[in-house]
This record gives C-alpha cells, sequence and structure tokens, in this order.
C-alpha cells in the first residue's frame, strides 16, 4: 500500500496539472449531470411568456433562462478540451491557461445570472397572480436548479485555485520525499560503521 501511495506522488510530482484536470471534470459533470433538471426547472416550471402575459414586459436580461444553461454548459465542455492544450509538449501555454481562467470566470457569472433570473421569474409570476407570501411554493425543480448551480459555482471557484496555483502546488509536491531507501544498502553501511568501531578498539 505504501508503495502504491508513493508511486501516485511520483506520477503527480511528474505531472501536477492532472489536479486541476480532474476537478475541472468534476466540476463539469456536477452541473452536466443536473442538465436534466435545470431545463425541467427553465423550461416547463417557469415560461417568460406566462409572466410577460401579466406584467406586460420582463427584464431582458431575465427573459431567457435557458440560454445561461447553453452558455455554462459549452464553457464546461470548452474549458476541459481547452485545458488540455495548456500544457501540451511540456510548454505551458499562457495564452490557452488565460483562456481556460476567462471561461471559467463566464461560468460564474452565467451561473449567477441565471439563478437569479429563475428568482426573479418565480417572483414576478407569483407577484402578479397575487398569490400570498405565505401560500407561495416555488416548484420542486426549480430550488434543486438552484441548489446545484451554486454547488456549481464553488466548485468552478476550486478549480480556478488549483489552475492558477499550480506552480506552487508543483513546489510542494517536489518536497515530498519519494526516494526509496534500499535495505541492503542501510544494512551495509551499519556493517561498515561497526567495523569501523571494531578497528578503533583493537587500535585501543
Amino acid at each position: 500500500m505504501k508503495e502504491f501511495f508513493r508511486k501516485r506522488i511520483v506520477g503527480l510530482k511528474r505531472s501536477p496539472q492532472i489536479i486541476p484536470l480532474i476537478l475541472l471534470i468534476i466540476s463539469s459533470c456536477i452541473f452536466l449531470f443536473g442538465l436534466k433538471n435545470h431545463s425541467y426547472a427553465s423550461i416547463n416550471n417557469i415560461n417568460p411568456s406566462d409572466v410577460a402575459q401579466y406584467e406586460g414586459e420582463i427584464k431582458l436580461v431575465y427573459a431567457a433562462p435557458g440560454l445561461y444553461l447553453f452558455l455554462t454548459s459549452l464553457f464546461a465542455i470548452m474549458c476541459v478540451i481547452s485545458y488540455l492544450s495548456v500544457y501540451k509538449g511540456g510548454k505551458t501555454h499562457y495564452v490557452m491557461l488565460g483562456i481556460v481562467l476567462f471561461m471559467l470566470v463566464l461560468m460564474i457569472v452565467s451561473d449567477i445570472v441565471y439563478i437569479n433570473s429563475l428568482k426573479y421569474l418565480t417572483s414576478e409570476f407569483l407577484d402578479v397572480k397575487n398569490v400570498p407570501l405565505d401560500q407561495r411554493e416555488v416548484p420542486i425543480a426549480v430550488t434543486k436548479s438552484i441548489k446545484n448551480t451554486w454547488v456549481h459555482i464553488v466548485s468552478v471557484c476550486v478549480c480556478i485555485v488549483f489552475v492558477a496555483a499550480l506552480p506552487l502546488i508543483r513546489k510542494a509536491l517536489d518536497k515530498i520525499n519519494t526516494l526509496v531507501i534500499d535495505e541492503y544498502d542501510v544494512l551495509m553501511e551499519k556493517k561498515n560503521e561497526e567495523d569501523l568501531i571494531i578497528d578503533i578498539d583493537e587500535q585501543a
């Protein structure tokens, strides 16, 4: 077991960029696996046209929550693909690194606007229908969608930290001692020390 972990650490020391890559994949899966629920929340439960029918006009930025789902899904996939090119050929391609960080930031912005869009459409729809506060029940799909989106935002923030701090992670991994101690060499070293002590005693 000890040798297994030692080999894993050696692999990470050689390719530490795999850590942010794994986190990017996990972050993408968090959002993409909940895409069905997101779609149901933004399309089936809240229809912007229904809100507009009661209210007349709605804020343009909140009119199409499905658009933000599309953008986040696109960035989630493109981030992983783009990151594979950042350290291609043993060199760091800073342009691609900047693109990856930029897309991660855009994902956070898109997620936040999506959450606000759901909240806005829900509240406005209930307001215009004169539903009392104590009788308002936001659809379960909307609540789940918002919670999942917040989890995704946190995971994206973690990815940004690890992608940006990779040089520090590399230095920290380099400090870990993964050298294999040869028991035979240790034994021979002890034996030589014992022989040396015996020779000193004999000379004395």
